[in-house]
């Protein structure tokens, strides 16, 4: 079992391979780029919660988008199969990070 400052490299570590899986398959929606520059502009002084990807259409659009890039890349081989199940898993513990940050009852999710 991971504790302390383990725990947080580990973390971290899924963080930036999250976020280049995501940045990987982004990259062709060019329109979206100074919605995204925008959007993160922020994470200096607060990180964006849910709510706050939830309230923004634009990202709200992205995040169909991708998800959609998500469905078609699960049919690419066992092999991609693996990254996005990968990409969940992650998304999942990145969830439940966020809900003991807010101190969200885990039966709420």
């Amino acid at each position: 079992m991971l504790s302390g400052h383990a725990f947080s490299k580990v973390i971290r570590a899924h963080i930036i391979s999250f976020t280049a899986i995501i940045c990987k398959n982004i990259n062709e929606y060019k329109q979206f780029r100074k919605v995204i520059e925008d959007f993160l502009v922020e994470w200096p002084d607060r990180s964006p919660f849910t709510e706050d990807c939830e309230s923004d259409n634009n990202i709200q659009k992205l995040t169909i988008l991708f998800t959609e890039k998500l469905s078609h890349l699960e049919n690419n081989g066992p092999t991609a199969k693996l990254w996005v199940q990968y990409f969940k898993l992650v998304l999942i513990a990145l969830q439940f990070i966020e809900a003991e940050r807010l101190e969200i009852a885990f039966t709420e999710y």
